[in-house]
C-alpha cells in the first residue's frame, strides 16, 4: 500500500484492497465511490462482492471460500499459501494477509501480534496473481 491508513474510518475493506493491490487507500476509495455510487459522506464500508469486484479492477482474479471455525490466527497458519494475497473477513471487519503479515487500517503486524487474531474467520478472497 503506498499511503498511511491509520485513521478511525469503517474502511478496512477499503485498506485491505489496497494492500492487495499495492494502491493507495484515496485511490480505492475514489475508486469505489465511482463504480457503487458512494456519496461524498460515505466512508468506507463495503461487502464480499464488492472488494472481489474492484480487485478485478485491478486486474487481480479473486476466489471467494466461505469458512468457519477457525481464528484467524488458526487459519493464517494452517490455510494460506507462501506468496499468495488474501483478504480475510472476521465477523465485520476485513484484513489483508499474505505470508504471515496481516495488515488493517491500522495496523500491519505478524499474526501472532494482530489484536484481533482470536476472531473467527467466515469468508477468504483469495488473490490469483
Amino acid at each position: 500500500m503506498t499511503n498511511a491508513t491509520k485513521n478511525v474510518l469503517p474502511n478496512c475493506g477499503i485498506a485491505a484492497v489496497a494492500y492487495a493491490v499495492n494502491a493507495s487507500v484515496n485511490d480505492i476509495m475514489d475508486l469505489c465511490r465511482s463504480t457503487f455510487k458512494r456519496g461524498a459522506n460515505w466512508q468506507g464500508r463495503t461487502s464480499v462482492s464488492e472488494l472481489v469486484k474492484l480487485c478485478r479492477m485491478y486486474d487481480k482474479p479473486a476466489k471467494i471460500t466461505r469458512t468457519k471455525g477457525r481464528t484467524l490466527a488458526s487459519w493464517v497458519e494452517w490455510e494460506t499459501k507462501r506468496g499468495v494475497s488474501y483478504i480475510v473477513r472476521t465477523g465485520n471487519h476485513f484484513q489483508h494477509v499474505k505470508d504471515g503479515i496481516v495488515s488493517d487500517q491500522h495496523m500491519s503486524v505478524p499474526v501472532a501480534d494482530f489484536h484481533w487474531k482470536s476472531k473467527r474467520v467466515t469468508h477468504v478472497i483469495e488473490l490469483k496473481n
